[in-house]
């Protein structure tokens, strides 16, 4: 009967699969930036393990939106802290839908209360799950990006580099991939559009990240010129999480000979015109830099002046 029941679920994905489109809901500016708001207030409650004022907040953010799967995800573990079962299993099971990760949902230091009682949802419970996302977005796309990001990740396995002796061609290995995808991602998005929440989801966005965090930022400036704009577009649409743009922007400005970084996301560089940092942050979606600093337990670099 179980292997039956499996069977009928997998035969459920390979008939939605081929029915699977990009979402048409896309979000309008003042409903993205009440959702950053309500969200950065969450994560600060967080940072001082105010959980049910955290969970106030993020169920504000949700009724702006909810395809935001790390966000859900850790009101998810907020209302695990507060042992408030139905929340746990109800924001777990949002999650799962808008593209969380499957390695999350067995790990004690993530939701130990909802393992302690045995409800953890089932193996079965995750593929419909699973389904409800896949049929949100374009697989076709998904799994073009799931395709590069597994080639990404095939060079940077350690049992494989530990196997070849000379570090040159280690290098060389990586380097040829990372270009490799690079071409492949252009060709990609000239044929299905830039990738975003819209048409790849949350799982999609976070492989789009990976290779660019890989490749684009090993690349000449006029690749970066390239993607850029695409990426910025994305931010202020809704479809790009501000965070994710300035982690690659500050990136590609430090790889690039930059010794200064310009939002301020990586703690071991210097931040360019520090004092009006803020209103750069300010104009992606971001949180002062004091905020995140404080979630991260950071202090807060010489010259800084809140705006």
């Amino acid at each position: 009967m179980i292997k039956l029941k499996f069977l009928f679920l997998f035969f459920c994905i390979f008939i939605f699969f081929p029915l699977a489109r990009a979402s048409d809901k896309k979000i309008n500016a003042m409903d993205q930036q009440q959702y950053l708001m309500h969200v950065h207030k969450a994560r600060l409650n967080l940072a001082d393990t105010l959980y049910q004022k955290a969970c106030d907040e993020y169920e504000i953010a949700f009724s702006y939106r909810k395809d935001y799967a790390e966000d859900l995800f850790d009101c998810t573990k907020a209302y695990d802290k507060l042992n408030n079962t139905e929340k746990t299993i109800k924001y777990l099971k949002l999650s799962i839908e808008a593209g969380c990760g499957w390695w999350n949902y067995n790990n004690d230091q993530y939701l130990p209360n909802l393992k302690r009682l045995n409800k953890l949802p089932t193996a079965s419970d995750l593929l419909l799950y699973r389904i409800t996302y896949y049929q949100n977005i374009n697989i076709d796309y998904l799994l073009e990006l799931e395709k590069l990001l597994a080639r990404d990740q095939i060079v940077r396995d350690q049992n494989l580099r530990a196997q070849i002796a000379d570090p040159n061609i280690k290098s060389s290995l990586i380097r040829i991939v990372d270009s490799a995808n690079m071409v492949a991602l252009r060709s990609l998005i000239e044929k299905y559009g830039f990738p975003e929440f819209s048409n790849v989801g949350h799982q999609g966005e976070s492989d789009v990240l990976a290779l660019l965090l890989h490749g684009l930022l090993k690349e000449d400036s006029l690749s970066w010129a390239y993607f850029q704009p695409k990426l910025l577009n994305a931010v202020k649409n809704g479809q790009l999480m501000p965070e994710h743009y300035a982690l690659l922007y500050d990136r590609a400005i430090s790889d690039n000979g930059r010794e200064k970084q310009y939002y301020g996301v990586m703690p071991t560089l210097p931040i360019d015109d520090i004092e009006n940092v803020d209103i750069r942050r300010k104009e992606i979606g971001l949180m002062p830099l004091e905020d995140e600093l404080k979630i991260y337990h950071l202090p807060v670099p010489d010259g800084y002046i809140r705006k």
